[in-house]
């Protein structure tokens, strides 16, 4: 999906969103994911919560050329799927032993 329709996610990698609509209002959208700004070059995310599953998160972002990773997080709090999310992220990172990875927008 994210190659066939990538401006569909393009703004789930954003913290906010201006949209005008059809009769020129400007809207700002938030993104739920609050680690968006801290998570190594998103390509998309998204949140999620019910009270039977928990707090859910997924992300995909770019390690790299060729080198996409997705990490999930399910039935974790509200609060706490971000700091789960970003710790897997990072740790995908240091596992396939890239150094000096820096947080850069999609």
């Amino acid at each position: 999906a994210i190659t066939k329709d990538i401006e569909v996610f393009n703004v789930t990698s954003l913290a906010t969103q201006r949209i005008n609509s059809l009769n020129n209002i400007v809207h700002t959208a938030t993104n739920t994911n609050t680690s968006v700004d801290s998570l190594p070059s998103i390509i998309s995310s998204k949140t999620g919560f019910t009270d039977l599953a928990g707090g859910n998160l997924v992300v995909a972002f770019d390690a790299g050329p060729l080198r996409p990773i997705i990490v999930s997080v399910l039935g974790a709090t509200a609060d706490l799927r971000f700091s789960d999310i970003e710790k897997l992220a990072w740790a995908s990172i240091k596992a396939i032993g890239i150094d000096n990875f820096e947080v850069t927008p999609f």
